[in-house]
């Protein structure tokens, strides 16, 4: 959500019941994961079906701290997001998953639980 004030082309994400698919895309760092909870807790689409986040790391994965995105789990397990089918974690990493994997994992329990939650390479 940029200010697009000189721009007629921009979507209200604050209310708009005809979102079905969201597509966040960022680079790894500490704040990502609070920044993405408060975009999401803003809005207000309750149709919306795929979440799908694009994060590019930057540095080795023993070295990346995952926490905080529990809570982006607990935003996704409310009820404006119970018609979720897929939230989707799309990651530029190297070709050893199986770390990131259950990082990712313990992080979105809810997602995980309910079947819902696919992590994979760009």
């Amino acid at each position: 959500m940029h200010d697009h004030s000189d721009t007629k082309d921009t979507i209200d994400g604050e209310c708009n019941p005809n979102i079905r698919r969201l597509t966040v895309r960022g680079v790894f760092n500490h704040p990502l994961a609070s920044y993405i909870k408060y975009l999401l807790s803003c809005l207000s689409a309750p149709n919306i079906q795929q979440i799908t986040f694009e994060i590019v790391l930057l540095w080795p994965h023993n070295e990346r701290n995952w926490q905080g995105w529990n809570e982006v789990d607990q935003v996704l397990d409310g009820v404006k997001f119970r018609g979720l089918r897929e939230v989707a974690i799309v990651l530029d990493t190297y070709p050893d998953m199986d770390p990131i994997h259950q990082h990712l994992t313990d992080q979105f329990p809810s997602m995980y639980g309910k079947g819902i939650l696919d992590i994979r390479r760009l």
